[in-house]
């Protein structure tokens, strides 16, 4: 990782270092909020289930955890795809 960093800065100039280490920072942390989203389920939904529904299930909450997740830690990535999607609906 480092050493593509290092040749990925080399090619394109100075890098924010600072701000895509907060980047990285908020995403991990929404990452393994997510993480524990699905192991809370995985525990609290029923074995009885159908398996591809439990799937399914785990899926979704654990998608929607991870993007409000990175909505309230205002990921910036997040808000410029959001903009973009919200200019091309127009």
């Amino acid at each position: 990782f480092f050493l593509l960093f290092y040749i990925l800065e080399k090619r394109i100039g100075r890098l924010d270092r600072f701000k895509i280490k907060n980047s990285f920072l908020k995403v991990m942390l929404a990452t393994f909020i997510a993480s524990l989203t699905i192991e809370f389920l995985k525990i609290k939904l029923p074995l009885n289930m159908l398996e591809y529904l439990r799937i399914f299930i785990i899926g979704i909450f654990s998608w929607l955890v991870y993007f409000l997740s990175c909505f309230i830690l205002k990921v910036e990535e997040l808000e410029f795809i959001f903009s973009k999607w919200n200019l091309k609906r127009r």
